[in-house]
């Protein structure tokens, strides 16, 4: 493998994680509104009572700013706190609305400084969640403000932090391979730049300010350091880092579980007809009365609207095996609701999925998340599957035949090949995951 194909490599590693920015971008925003929250209903003495503050958050378009601050007491800190945490909102929108809005154009200098204001944010929360202020928080809130901070740090740790920090780390390599060239032409050997360090900082800062390139002193540095390796040992280093097995095996299980994940996305067009048939049955058991009929239409003569009147829910009996067969009971407007609660799950599956693809976290944690989530959608699509091959059967009971006869012919047998699709697609789905879990 060259050198040029490492470029490459590089650029295609950067390129997948920059199509995760808009879930990024997400997380900024929930940690923007937990830092909201936490002033306005968690720590409210710690801040100025002055509910014009928000005036002072910036559009975004500002630079990144870190002015000291002592967070000593709550209640002793009260102006201190509210200027600092308006910095702490303004970095966010900054990153979000400027830096990470253009991926393309990101720089070192500028993952470097997103770094420093995460550290920043941190550190004000660690600080506001010292154990005086804690004490001043009253019990009924207390647990709430501690998941608060929880959900903060965790939303750092396990994805803010972690992609910065691959960011930066390819943008390093690619800097340090663009440079490569231009350092073996001013300095040649290794061993010359101990002769006349100064000498040669100042040829490439010269050449640096001549070209493109961003002077990093620092990263310039162990760009200096590795010509003491040849262009084969260096792309053979850069390689292992990128192509290990490790992380093979790890964006094939990713891929796995987004193919998995991918089949149960597809289905949500399938719940949402189920839904229409629940509502089309659940229509048929609620026969207006005399008056119910009247109101209808003198309402719809005077107004030109409908009138509706409360429905009654319709409860059933399905099997459900859970170590042994039972009957369990449950009812139109719940199977609705969970086939709903489903569908907005499903889309949650599709965003965590997409982003661990994109950036293909090696974070065994995160994975582990991830399956769990996917394992979770299709728990829940099995239980509706079952619940509404429960439904079928009551529809065809002796009482319930001439209700049923009411809907066409057509509906039914759409409704007998959505079951049939979701129990296939629950059966390759199922031995998918049996599968990969024997292969990793």
């Amino acid at each position: 493998m060259s050198v040029e194909e490492i470029k490459k490599i590089l650029h295609n590693e950067k390129i997948n994680l920059y199509k995760a920015m808009e879930y990024v971008l997400s997380f900024y925003t929930q940690v923007h509104s937990s830092i909201i929250n936490i002033r306005d209903n968690l720590f409210t003495s710690a801040f100025t009572s002055n509910q014009t503050w928000k005036s002072e958050l910036s559009n975004g378009n500002a630079s990144l700013s870190f002015p000291e601050y002592t967070l000593q007491s709550v209640e002793g800190e009260i102006q201190n706190n509210s200027e600092s945490i308006i910095v702490v909102l303004n970095n966010i929108q900054v990153i979000q609305n400027s830096l990470l809005k253009t991926p393309d154009k990101l720089t070192i200098q500028d993952i470097q400084n997103i770094q420093k204001a995460n550290d920043y944010t941190l550190n004000f929360i660690q600080r506001l969640y010292s154990r005086d202020n804690m004490a001043l928080i009253a019990d009924q809130r207390l647990k709430l403000a501690k998941a608060v901070r929880n959900n903060v740090v965790k939303i750092f740790e396990n994805s803010i932090t972690p992609y910065i920090d691959k960011v930066e780390s390819i943008l390093v390599d690619e800097y340090k391979i663009n440079i490569r060239p231009i350092l073996r032409r001013i300095i040649g050997a290794h061993t010359n730049y101990g002769g006349d360090p100064f000498k040669f900082d100042l040829l490439i800062k010269e050449k640096c300010s001549t070209t493109s390139i961003q002077y990093h002193q620092d990263i310039i540095l162990a760009a200096i350091a590795d010509l003491a390796k040849s262009d084969d040992a260096l792309v053979k280093e850069l390689k292992a880092r990128y192509i290990t097995p490790e992380t093979q095996l790890q964006a094939g299980k990713i891929y796995k579980l987004k193919e998995i994940a991918s089949r149960s996305i597809a289905q949500v067009s399938s719940l949402a007809k189920l839904e229409g048939f629940l509502v089309t049955v659940h229509n048929l058991y609620q026969p207006l009365t005399l008056f119910q009929r009247i109101v209808t239409f003198l309402k719809k003569i005077i107004t030109g609207k409908e009138m509706n009147f409360p429905k009654k829910d319709l409860y059933f009996f399905y099997s459900s095996r859970t170590g042994r067969l039972e009957k369990r009971q449950t009812s139109i407007k719940i199977l609705i609701k969970d086939i709903n609660s489903l569908k907005v799950f499903l889309a949650k599956v599709k965003e965590t999925v997409d982003f661990y693809s994109y950036t293909k976290t090696s974070n065994l944690s995160s994975v582990k998340d991830m399956e769990n989530v996917i394992d979770n959608s299709i728990s829940a699509m099995n239980t509706i599957y079952t619940q509404c091959l429960g439904l079928r059967d009551w529809l065809v009971w002796k009482k319930n035949i001439s209700r049923l006869d009411k809907i066409p012919l057509n509906q039914q047998e759409e409704f007998n090949e959505l079951l049939l699709a979701i129990n296939y697609h629950l059966i390759i789905s199922k031995q998918q995951l049996r599968d990969m879990m024997k292969k990793h």
